[in-house]
């Protein structure tokens, strides 16, 4: 018996780290998509190892638990047999999703969020008994609905999160490297994105002083070097 439940316990938590690691890389990869997609740069081009994507994950995952704090604690003490009130769950759900919207906005500030808390909260108040009539939450349940919003937050804030990286990668623009070409000696002056399936991705300023991606392969550069000047 005890072997059974010592297998069953090891199945569950390599069920758990394969989904987990699934959905860092799907999340991950969801940035750097959109990321580079804004950048002008086709996804047939992107070739990033599993680590970096992995890797791109982890603050967001740890922003997310952060916001859902409350919810996983109601998890930890709730018993099998005992459930939760729905309006509990929309308040905690609601606060966690104002607190990362919060998080990544603070130039403007937190009096929005925090009004658009205050009028969720007064409605569901107001409609408690009526919201706690159509459903309670057992700790299944429960588990599953934090999962499923905690993904997609993940999910929505990803591509946010990248369309607002690569707007600031333009207008931050500035010449940081230098690449000379192998066949006449032109010198590429840009702003270095990133090296990827053997070819340089860097922005460029064209004569029309517009901001645009250009791709230039490795087997064309004879020379790069990376500088802090400004253009």
């Amino acid at each position: 018996m005890r072997e059974e439940t010592t297998e069953k316990t090891i199945f569950n938590y390599t069920a758990f780290i394969s989904i987990g690691g699934i959905l860092l890389y799907q999340l991950g990869w969801s940035y750097w998509e959109t990321y580079l997609n804004n950048l002008n740069i086709n996804s047939s081009f992107i070739e990033i190892s599993i680590e970096k994507i992995i890797s791109t994950t982890w603050t967001t995952i740890i922003l997310v638990f952060l916001a859902l704090v409350r919810s996983i604690e109601d998890v930890i003490k709730l018993k099998p047999n005992q459930t939760i009130s729905l309006t509990n769950v929309i308040i905690y759900l609601a606060f966690g999703i104002m607190l990362i919207y919060t998080a990544n906005n603070l130039k403007d500030g937190y009096m929005i969020p925090t009004l658009i808390l205050a009028v969720i909260v007064t409605i569901i108040t107001f409609f408690e008994k009526r919201i706690n009539k159509l459903a309670t939450l057992n700790r299944r349940n429960y588990i599953i609905t934090i999962m499923i919003v905690g993904y997609f937050i993940s999910f929505f804030y990803y591509p946010y999160l990248a369309k607002k990286d690569s707007k600031k990668m333009i207008s931050d623009y500035k010449n940081d490297i230098e690449i000379i070409l192998n066949h006449d000696n032109k010198t590429i002056k840009g702003k270095f994105i990133t090296f990827m399936n053997d070819k340089y991705f860097i922005l460029i300023e064209n004569h029309k002083c517009q901001i645009e991606t250009l791709v230039i392969n490795n087997s064309e550069v004879s020379n790069s070097k990376f500088s802090k000047t400004n253009k």
